[in-house]
């Protein structure tokens, strides 16, 4: 990934941009997965510094991608100094010659490496487990993508604080075609609370899809995915009205970049990921067909996205009734 600073003014202005006007700028790079592994909702000023720090070092000693990923998923960096710190010191990480964290697996490979060993008449005594579980703790080995590594001047810190539970709310846009072949009619009114049932069955027919982390594993940021362990739909009313609902579990807590970024990748999800999918399903209550889309851009109603507290000052002090 090049970017310079001439370059994308220039782009910029033959694009007619001026930094006044919000931007949505497509971004490339050569280094496959590079993007996903940078924080989200970074701007064309850090990426274009994240360029800069990236062709310095390959210029100078180059880059082993493999273990640097590893590393940005170990450390989760929140900043994208944070980032350029575990890039420049990615030979200080280490990938460990197998793929998944077993307490017992590292337990043999630590004493290995230290010169160590058990002998054979404790050996059927020795708690290789509990070893393990201790040393993964003082080493802070960390189970990635590209398999488990470790940092080996210090211990890579897997504690991101206390998790947490919160909502994201938008209108759920329920659509009718009974008796409008051609010119899908939107439901509203009074009934259309009676379809909560119905819809909450057919989300959790659509859950069987996926892991216990739900829709968490769909993020395409990896460092926002590392820090949410589940995204579950739902549907709840309020006033007579039904609204989609991400409910999203956390490790640790979220900074401002972070729930920004997630608020994004909850818009694609709901608009064209699981939530196309699941619009595309046909629904029956009583005697009405329907879907139901959780961000419908092409049908929705003054589409929006709120935390739980927005949520609440939105609606003015709100009690759900689930």
């Amino acid at each position: 990934m090049t970017v310079y600073k001439q370059e994308l003014a220039e782009k910029k202005r033959q694009a007619g941009i001026t930094e006044e006007i919000p931007e949505r700028v497509e971004i490339f790079t050569s280094i496959d997965g590079l993007l996903e592994h940078l924080p989200p909702c970074s701007t064309l000023e850090e990426l274009n510094q994240a360029a800069k720090v990236i062709e310095e070092m390959e210029t100078c000693s180059g880059i082993d991608w493999k273990l640097t990923f590893a590393a940005l998923e170990a450390e989760l960096p929140g900043t994208m100094e944070e980032c350029f710190r575990v890039i420049q010191n990615h030979q200080t990480y280490e990938l460990l010659p197998f793929p998944f964290l077993v307490p017992e697996s590292y337990a043999h490979y630590y004493l290995e490496q230290e010169g160590f060993s058990i002998p054979e008449g404790l050996k059927d005594h020795f708690d290789y487990r509990r070893y393990g579980q201790e040393k993964i703790r003082e080493t802070g080995a960390a189970e990635t993508f590209y398999g488990v590594v470790v940092n080996r001047e210090k211990p890579i810190c897997l504690d991101h604080g206390e998790g947490q539970e919160l909502k994201l709310y938008s209108p759920l846009t329920l659509t009718t075609f009974a008796g409008y072949p051609f010119f899908p009619a939107l439901l509203h009114g009074e009934k259309v609370p009676a379809f909560q049932t119905v819809i909450r069955m057919e989300i959790a027919k659509s859950m069987r899809e996926y892991g216990a982390g739900g829709l968490a594993e769909t993020l395409y940021n990896q460092l926002l995915s590392g820090k949410i362990s589940s995204i579950v739909p739902d549907v709840e009313e309020h006033q007579g009205q039904l609204w989609g609902v991400a409910l999203v579990s956390t490790r640790g807590e979220l900074t401002e970049r972070e729930l920004a970024g997630l608020r994004e990748e909850w818009k694609e999800i709901a608009a064209h990921g699981w939530g196309d999918l699941f619009a595309s399903r046909t629904l029956n209550a009583g005697n009405i067909r329907f879907h139901a889309g959780f961000w419908d851009t092409e049908r929705g109603e003054n589409l929006s996205l709120m935390t739980e507290e927005e949520f609440g000052r939105e609606v003015g002090g709100f009690e759900i009734r689930m």
